[in-house]
């Protein structure tokens, strides 16, 4: 019982972080051909917005505060993604 509440919660988890990488690789392989300074621009971009979600999410007043803590946490999944594929753009290109 306790491993499928595991199983529910660390799925949706890993899936969300590994298309997050997928689509970031793409993206950041994309700008990296324009210049080498761009390599973590996307994962600074997520970790922005995840501090906006967060803010006003602990801003909200009403039950939009559960909606912005939810986008929270995808972006910050999605964050985690795309440092992972920013490293190994990273290591690739040494």
């Amino acid at each position: 019982m306790m491993i499928n509440t595991a199983l529910q919660t660390i799925l949706p988890l890993s899936a969300l972080i590994i298309v997050a990488s997928l689509i970031s690789y793409l993206i950041t392989w994309l700008l990296i051909k324009k210049s080498k300074k761009f390599l973590f621009t996307v994962p600074i971009i997520l970790i922005i917005v995840t501090i906006t979600f967060a803010v006003l999410g602990l801003l909200s007043q009403d039950w939009g505060r559960l909606g912005y803590l939810i986008m929270s946490f995808v972006s910050l999944g999605a964050f985690f993604g795309a440092l992972i594929s920013s490293f190994i753009l990273k290591h690739k290109s040494q």
